[in-house]
């Protein structure tokens, strides 16, 4: 079976489908979702916006996984509020792409990628043909707000808008694959109907936790997993340390080390630290390779997990 993958409109990490550590935690699951899929013998190609202009448009990995990069929109990385502008444009390449080499089905995984995907399905010359398509929103705004925006408040223009074009993509995708039952919900909210969705629980791979354990020198130590964004809620944690005396709080998220000091979301965690009187025993780690997780889990005493909103509770699973 020939199968596309869609991700979001950029391309930020997905060299590591050559290396094999992604950061991301989508990229981890398409990366894996691909990987296991070629080996059972599907042709499985990754479709991606070229943000590099150096690199190459297609590439055959080790695992037997296409790696296809789409010119659409400008040859670098693209802050979130700009990537929906490609997307009219990525659709266009993706409908070229499929009308030479057309797939038997297409995955999008993010709202923006189902968006294009639906879209070029609907500019192949031969309607009759379209492949089936597939989404897997990786957590809609349902139920949380885009912008940021604290529960009972008024969401914003932004955000009402993203919820009603995910609303058109849980209708009009073939099949919807939700992360879990949680997720269900908010897809049947959105209109999805209960049998376009199927379950496909994230999985962890024991193998790679070893046994060992380094704890922490001294006191306990506390992690968080996520994004660094007000609406992941990692300033509670932030906030709770005041309460837990000799603990350390390490943040895993946002974008690399190197990054951090012109970080919006990172300054903001550091100016509640410091309000918090507890910077002392905060760090922010910034992106880590996922090669890197098991270590670092295995020398935490606490994972802490403040998304409530996070549809596959992925880090939990594997804490």
């Amino acid at each position: 079976m020939r199968i596309a993958m869609v991700v979001e409109p950029a391309d930020e990490g997905w060299a590591h489908l050559l290396t094999g550590d992604p950061v991301e935690a989508v990229t981890a699951h398409v990366l894996g979702l691909s990987r296991g899929l070629a080996a059972r013998g599907h042709d499985v190609v990754v479709h991606i916006r070229r943000a590099d202009g150096t690199q190459p448009d297609r590439v055959l990995t080790a695992s037997g996984v296409v790696l296809s990069r789409l010119p659409a929109g400008p040859t670098h990385p693209l802050p979130d509020e700009d990537r929906l502008r490609v997307v009219p444009e990525l659709s266009r390449r993706l409908a070229d792409a499929w009308a030479r080499e057309r797939p038997d089905v297409v995955h999008a995984h993010g709202w923006q990628a189902g968006l294009a995907t639906l879209a070029a399905a609907q500019l192949l010359p031969d309607r009759s043909t379209r492949p089936v398509v597939v989404q897997t929103f990786h957590g809609p705004t349902l139920g949380r707000s885009a912008d940021g925006r604290a529960p009972g408040r008024s969401p914003s223009t932004a955000s009402l808008s993203r919820r009603r074009l995910e609303a058109a993509i849980a209708r009009g995708v073939d099949r919807l694959v939700a992360l879990s039952a949680d997720e269900v919900d908010r897809l049947l909210t959105l209109g999805a109907t209960r049998l376009a969705v199927e379950v496909v629980p994230t999985g962890v791979d024991p193998a790679t936790y070893p046994p060992a354990r380094a704890l922490a020198d001294s006191g306990a130590r506390l992690l968080v997993v996520s994004g660094l964004a007000v609406e992941e809620r990692t300033d509670t944690a932030v906030r709770a340390l005041r309460a837990v005396p000799a603990a350390e709080l390490l943040v895993v998220g946002g974008p690399p080390a190197e990054g951090l000091a012109h970080h919006r979301d990172a300054r903001r965690l550091q100016d509640l630290a410091r309000r918090c009187r507890v910077q002392d025993r905060v760090r922010l780690l910034g992106a880590v390779p996922r090669g890197d997780l098991p270590a670092l889990l295995r020398a935490t005493d606490v994972l802490v997990s403040t998304d409530v909103h996070e549809p596959s509770g992925r880090y939990v699973l594997e804490a």
